[in-house]
């Protein structure tokens, strides 16, 4: 399960840049799936290496906006 938080506004969060953190993920797994655990974080990692769908991605005003966004950026990564 990969959930998302959004702030625009930023949460002050004790980050190495000294910049407030806008988004926040939770990657929850069974402790039997690893593999797919490692899968989703390395794929979490190149969607938010992408500038471009960060910005999206703050700008996203509902759950189902977020979920489009994340279904079209797996898309342009495979």
């Amino acid at each position: 399960m990969l959930c998302f938080v959004v702030s625009r506004e930023g949460i002050e969060f004790d980050s190495l840049d000294q910049e407030p953190v806008n988004i926040i993920a939770l990657l929850l797994s069974n402790q039997k799936e690893a593999g797919l655990h490692l899968k989703m974080l390395a794929f979490l990692a190149r969607m938010l290496r992408d500038k471009y769908f960060v910005q999206q991605l703050k700008n996203a005003t509902t759950s189902e906006d977020v979920l489009a966004l994340v279904n079209k950026q797996q898309q342009l990564i495979k």
